[in-house]
Formats: C-alpha cells, sequence, structure tokens
C-alpha cells in the first residue's frame, strides 16, 4: 500500500480514482474522530444546523404555497427534501459515533441528538416518499409542513453540551 500524505481538500480529491479511496476516507475519518472529537462535534453540529436552516428556508416554503400543483417544479424540490433528509441521516451517524467517543450516550440514545436527528430525517424521508411513490398527493404533503417544520425547529432548539474531561 502506497502512503500519502493529505493535507487539503485538492489531496482528497486526488485520491478518487484509486481502487483504495474508500478504504483511505474511512481510515481518516476514523482517525480524526478520535484525534479531536469536540471538534468534530462541532462540525457536525454546524454541519446540521446548515442543513435544517436550508430545509426550514428554502425546501419547505415552496411546498406550502397555495397556488402550488404536482409539476416537474414542484418534483424537483420534493428531491431535494428527500436529499436534505438522506444528509441528516448521515449526520446523525456520525453524530452517534462522536457521541460514543465522548461519553454522551448514558442517558439513553432517544434523548441523545443523534436520534433526535434520526427522527427527523425519517420523517422527512417518509412524507416525501410518500408523495414521490403516488401514495399520498400535494394536498396530503401541504397538510403536514406545519409538522416537519415543527419538527426541524424543536431540532434546532436543541441544546447542545459538553461533559468536560
Amino acid at each position: 500500500m502506497d502512503l500519502k500524505t493529505i493535507s487539503s481538500h485538492a489531496d482528497l480529491l486526488a485520491l478518487q480514482g484509486t481502487s483504495d479511496e474508500e478504504l483511505c476516507v474511512q481510515l481518516l475519518m476514523d482517525l480524526r474522530l478520535y484525534l479531536c472529537p469536540r471538534l468534530d462535534f462541532l462540525s457536525l453540529v454546524a454541519s446540521l444546523s446548515l442543513e435544517l436552516r436550508r430545509v426550514e428556508h428554502d425546501l419547505l416554503p415552496p411546498l406550502q404555497i397555495e397556488e402550488a400543483k404536482l409539476d416537474e417544479a414542484y418534483l424537483e424540490a420534493v428531491l431535494l427534501l428527500k436529499n436534505s433528509a438522506l444528509t441528516l441521516l448521515r449526520l446523525a451517524k456520525h453524530v452517534k459515533q462522536i457521541e460514543e467517543v465522548l461519553g454522551l450516550l448514558e442517558e439513553g440514545l432517544e434523548h441523545a441528538l443523534s436520534g433526535r436527528i434520526k427522527a427527523v430525517g425519517i420523517s422527512l424521508v417518509d412524507i416525501a416518499d410518500h408523495v414521490l411513490k403516488g401514495i399520498d398527493n400535494i394536498v396530503w404533503l401541504k397538510a403536514h409542513v406545519l409538522f416537519l417544520l415543527k419538527l426541524v425547529n424543536d431540532l434546532l432548539a436543541t441544546p447542545v453540551r459538553f461533559r468536560s474531561f
């Protein structure tokens, strides 16, 4: 195995296309997690906040418009909502890893930040899938937008605490 020094995003991009790229990226993620878990946790919380703000301000409002109809633009908005939901689920997985390293899971997973992120992500995916698969229609989705906004706002209001070592 050829070892490479990675000190920038450009170095990571240079690894693309190599046969062991996925392994390298996973090793880097694991190493970074144990070198500075608090910094990683802050980075993930910032990413979470940005994604939730995007859902709150950019993705859900167009789905509430009275005149909205089930056209290509509307379906694109629903797809973007599902994409954000999948991003939240991925963030939940990484947050859970860091919560384990930092010892933040002692109170139970359902109260942990990762569990709350996962619940919001699953709700967003389920609702988007109902529309995309034709199970429910635009009227049904509009009726659920306020519920989704409440889930997102509740998650944004979640205090994030660190345990001192």
